[in-house]
């Protein structure tokens, strides 16, 4: 027989998800996420100029607003029929692939690895969520000390989308 798993909000990341699992056999057979949240960012741009949707739609989320502004821009270009040069594109993928680089290492070391692993009982690790096996002892001593090597990296790679895109986040 099947097991259904249902995950309802996953609020760790912005926009909220909702996960549904199927098991069978100890396989997953079937899954499916989708988006929860609506926040009207589109019925903000009705009556805009089309040139403020890209300033508009990365101010959605702090973590992530190169991924929205570039949505933006694509679609401006698609609709104008522009073309853009080459050296625009090598710079438009370098802000993008800084801002992906700390995106991700904010998500899983930053917010979920506390979720998983016995942090120090100070700021900003506590409070702590109840009822999860945590990683503890000297394996959690080493991925405390990764968390905080991940602040540097994280730290360079948002320096270098805002070299590239003028500042960040909102370049």
């Amino acid at each position: 027989m099947p097991i259904k798993i249902q995950i309802d909000p996953i609020s760790r990341l912005e926009g909220h998800l909702k996960l549904e699992v199927q098991i069978e056999g100890g396989y997953v057979t079937d899954a499916r996420a989708s988006g929860t949240l609506f926040r009207g960012f589109e019925n903000i741009l009705i009556g805009r100029a089309p040139r403020d949707s890209q300033h508009i739609t990365q101010r959605i989320c702090g973590v992530c607003p190169v991924s929205h502004s570039m949505a933006a821009v694509i679609a401006l270009d698609a609709a104008c029929g522009v073309t853009v040069t080459e050296n625009a594109r090598i710079l438009r993928n370098l802000v993008m692939g800084a801002n992906h680089v700390a995106s991700h290492i904010l998500h899983f070391y930053h917010l979920t690895l506390p979720d998983f692993v016995d942090m120090p009982d100070m700021a900003p690790w506590d409070p702590t969520m109840d009822g999860l096996k945590k990683i503890t002892g000297t394996e959690a001593d080493i991925w405390v000390a990764h968390y905080l090597e991940a602040l540097k990296y994280r730290r360079e790679a948002h320096e270098m989308a805002a070299i590239f895109g003028g500042k960040l986040p909102h370049p």
